[in-house]
């Protein structure tokens, strides 16, 4: 039980170590650029049917991935951005493909909610289990009562917000408070900027097509390596 708990722990962690940044492709849809920083290919741009879109793409270890959305209307009329509708098919080295699932916000929350207790659950599990092997072997037999390093540093296992993709804010400005993009009407001149999350399928990781439907029209964004932060 001992040697389960404390495996179960160091898996998590290690999980959490390998942050990713996807590289764009060199050769992409048409209406697409790709943008630099620092002399880098980072995100994506798409200028079509009167959006103006951004994207990049992230993760944390082979599944938990993060799309950041940057979205102006530069149209004359209002339309409304469903994040759910969001496609990412990737592909493997022979060209074989497979649908990622992609996350309705709250639904996510809810997850990571989950997750946080469970891990809370181990992790404290975990902690008593070594203050008894080492109590057992000293002549000292307290033991640490205060849990609370582990509390508030649930943050090490659970994907965070990066920054933003464009720092300069227009005044109709829209950013979820959690990060996390919701279905939303977009006024001519407005913004909207946030992430989508996406599980991911480790054997399909070769090149990635991002879909993303605005405005009745599928911005289409190609990503094909990936370092790691």
């Amino acid at each position: 039980m001992k040697a389960i708990l404390l495996s179960s722990l160091v898996a998590v962690l290690c999980c959490s170590c390998n942050s990713y940044l996807y590289l764009p492709a060199e050769t992409q849809p048409s209406n697409v650029e790709i943008t630099y920083e620092h002399g880098a290919p980072t995100a994506i741009r798409s200028e079509y049917n009167g959006a103006d879109v951004y994207v990049d793409l992230s993760s944390e270890g082979n599944s938990n991935m993060n799309l950041r959305v940057y979205l102006q209307n530069n149209s004359d009329s209002a339309f409304t951005f469903i994040p759910e509708n969001l496609l990412l098919t990737g592909f493997d080295a022979t060209g074989k493909k497979a649908r990622f699932r992609v996350f309705e916000a709250d639904e996510y929350r809810r997850i990571k909610r989950n997750q946080r207790i469970a891990i809370g659950a181990v992790v404290i599990a975990a902690t008593i289990t070594t203050a008894a092997i080492i109590a057992n072997n000293t002549d000292n037999h307290s033991h640490p009562g205060d849990y609370s390093y582990y509390d508030n540093n649930w943050a090490l296992w659970s994907s965070s917000i990066t920054p933003p993709i464009i720092i300069n804010c227009p005044v109709n400005y829209i950013a979820p408070k959690d990060g996390l993009v919701r279905r939303q009407t977009i006024y001519p001149g407005e913004v909207l900027q946030g992430s989508i999350k996406i599980r991911g399928k480790q054997a399909f990781l070769d090149k990635l097509l991002v879909e993303l439907s605005v405005n009745g029209a599928y911005h289409k964004f190609v990503f094909d390596r990936r370092v790691k932060r």
